[in-house]
């Protein structure tokens, strides 16, 4: 499996320091992602809700898996880069 084969998909806010985290992490590494900010658009907050129940941030989707929380997220961001930077050794 390929790195293009993982979509994210993250809901955060711009005034949530855990959000803040995961964002710079995601950039850091160069991982492809799409970003919702919550504070900025209701319709975002709105379908974070319906898909996950909850209106928490930071929030990251990833092929249908939900991710809720800075340090799930990026136990599992870690394990993703490990993954793949051994697959290109």
């Amino acid at each position: 499996m390929s790195k293009s084969n993982f979509f994210f998909e993250l809901y955060f806010s711009d005034l949530d320091l855990e959000s803040q985290k995961v964002l710079q992490y995601l950039r850091e590494n160069r991982i492809e992602f799409v970003g919702k900010d919550v504070s900025s658009d209701i319709v975002h907050l709105q379908k974070l809700y319906l898909m996950s129940g909850k209106k928490d941030v930071p929030c990251l989707f990833v092929n249908g898996e939900i991710f809720e929380g800075a340090a799930d997220i990026l136990v599992f961001l870690e394990l993703y880069m490990k993954m793949y930077s051994s697959l290109s050794e």
